[in-house]
């Protein structure tokens, strides 16, 4: 009998120790699974936004813009419990010129695709790598330089690609969220192929880019239409973003740049998003800053202070933070 009693009390303790070790390993498996998603949510917060300036509200240019877009729908291809994620992007940036037909200049096509790699399980202060591999193009044949040896802005040809490796990291509550991202963009100018080699010597190949970001969220009642329930939500309500870039071509690192002054390496803007109340995904923004080297293909060489006022939509602001 005893020895029928002692057998009852091990079976029970192994038993119940499995058990306690297969909780264990589900706790485990929901917080990694926890962890990638929050991570996930970090990646879409900080994406690329869509823009589109308000008629005549991109102003400092010489040239008297009616609109200007930029169109960048991601495509989160990887599913969300897997620790690697990558985001597919067809960005196009298009420009409409005062004129008799209100002309559109030749679009900037940056199709890109992102690599992204947490780095921590801390989901308060997290970090995480970002590998972005792009081309940039503005989809014209014509010469890249006129007669007279400037540059050619009608159809003359320009392409590019680069990859970018940035370091991210940021810091969330639910009241607000800080976020940095530090990367240095290389581009294939570089190892002189798959770039317009008449622009070579005048066009940043080496980048730093920075932005710095502050959102704040607020917290709102949401009633429902049956039996008039109530829930409360958390949602981001403004964001302030600082970014820009610096380039690092020089004769010290064997990449020369010609005719290029020191006002022309830099950019930088700051810009102030207010989502509107009630829309699902859109903000008023404001933005001001100075173009250094502008973002827009063939126009590298423009330099001029900038002052937008348009919509702006993300995917992010789809997003309830409970």
């Amino acid at each position: 009998m005893k020895k029928i009693t002692i057998l009852i009390i091990v079976l029970l303790i192994s038993i119940t120790g499995f058990s306690q070790k297969r909780r264990d390993v589900r706790n485990d498996l929901a917080l990694k699974l926890k962890v990638k998603s929050f991570y996930q949510e970090m990646y879409i917060q900080n994406s690329t936004m869509s823009t589109f300036t308000l008629p005549y509200c991109q102003q400092g240019s010489g040239t008297n813009y009616v609109l200007t877009g930029n169109i960048a729908p991601n495509y989160y291809v990887f599913p969300k419990n897997w620790g690697l994620a990558l985001v597919l992007t067809p960005q196009i940036r298009v420009r409409g010129e005062m004129g008799k037909s209100y002309p559109l200049q030749p679009a900037s096509f940056v199709p890109h695709g992102t690599f992204y790699l947490k780095l921590s399980p801390d989901t308060v202060n997290y970090k995480y790598l970002s590998l972005q591999i792009a081309h940039h193009s503005n989809g014209q044949d014509g010469d890249p330089l006129t007669s007279d040896g400037s540059i050619n802005t009608v159809d003359g040809n320009f392409n590019t690609n680069y990859a970018e490796l940035a370091l991210n990291f940021g810091h969330q509550t639910n009241r607000s969220h800080q976020y940095v991202k530090l990367g240095v963009e290389l581009h294939s100018g570089l190892l002189e192929i798959l770039d317009e080699e008449a622009y070579r010597d005048q066009f940043g190949k080496i980048r730093f880019n920075y932005i710095f970001s502050d959102s704040k969220y607020t917290s709102l009642l949401i009633k429902r239409t049956r039996r008039t329930q109530t829930a409360q939500s958390t949602q981001e309500l403004w964001r302030t973003v600082l970014e820009g870039m610096v380039i690092a071509d020089s004769d010290y690192l064997g990449y020369p740049l010609t005719n290029v002054e020191w006002y022309q390496r830099f950019n930088v803007e700051l810009k102030i998003y207010r989502k509107i109340k009630n829309s699902h995904n859109t903000s008023i923004f404001v933005s001001a800053g100075y173009l250094g080297h502008d973002y827009y293909n063939i126009h590298f060489q423009e330099h001029y202070p900038i002052f937008r006022i348009g919509l702006a939509a993300g995917s992010f602001f789809f997003k309830d933070y409970k």
